[in-house]
């Protein structure tokens, strides 16, 4: 059921919230303090609210549970740059999603503020660059599908799951693009499913793949390869 709030104000008495979710209420505004004695809150979805970065950020400022929060939700929210300022307090974070908010960047030094990330979604957006995602070696679940990627790194990211990077603009995969080092032996995490469908790919070398010896499901449909390497 949808609702219509158009603030979301602080007050006295707040009672003892775990898990918080004002998703598709209209919002336009959150107060500066509206989180403050919510101390215990771990989940917050705020998708599709109408309040736009700069509130966003300054109501995250003030928030006292920014030490306890494991799962943000701002989905298809009015925010252009995903910023140490706006998430990085964030600090013991293990889901993040910020899918078709038209991402246009995504601060690389973020990722050092939220190592503990298991799961990124940062679907539909234009984004052209996903640096410094090889910081987060937790990470489990990355989905960047429907942007202008054209190149991505994930050297380093031994734990990874999932991954879909469809719907992009990749156009090669060089050797310890995902996990180890692209050598004989080296790691590259228990990869599961890996959706790189609808790109530009026209390159893969050998080394880019063999090393993936548990992945059960790869898609490299609608791409543009000549040769799939041995």
């Amino acid at each position: 059921m949808s609702c219509f709030l158009l603030y979301f104000t602080a007050g006295p008495g707040r009672p003892t919230l775990e898990y918080l979710s004002l998703a598709d209420c209209g919002l336009v505004q959150i107060d500066a303090g509206a989180f403050e004695g919510l101390d215990n809150l771990t989940s917050l979805t705020l998708s599709r609210c109408l309040v736009n970065e700069s509130v966003l950020a300054r109501a995250f400022a003030a928030a006292s549970f920014r030490s306890r929060l494991l799962r943000l939700d701002i989905s298809e929210t009015f925010i252009a740059n995903l910023s140490v300022e706006l998430v990085g307090s964030f600090n013991h974070l293990v889901g993040l999603f910020a899918a078709y908010c038209d991402l246009a960047s995504v601060d690389p030094k973020l990722f050092q503020h939220i190592r503990l990330l298991e799961t990124l979604d940062v679907d539909g957006g234009r984004l052209e660059r996903l640096d410094g995602v090889e910081q987060l070696t937790k990470l489990r679940r990355l989905s960047a599908h429907m942007n202008q990627l054209t190149e991505v790194t994930l050297a380093g990211v031994e734990m990874l799951e999932t991954i879909d990077l469809s719907y992009n603009r990749l156009q090669r995969l060089s050797a310890g693009w995902l996990g180890g080092d692209g050598r004989e032996g080296a790691a590259a995490g228990d990869v599961q499913l890996m959706n790189l469908s609808h790109n530009q790919l026209e390159f893969i070398t050998p080394e880019a793949i063999s090393h993936m010896s548990v992945i059960s499901t790869l898609d490299l449909s609608h791409n543009r390869l000549a040769v799939f390497p041995q």
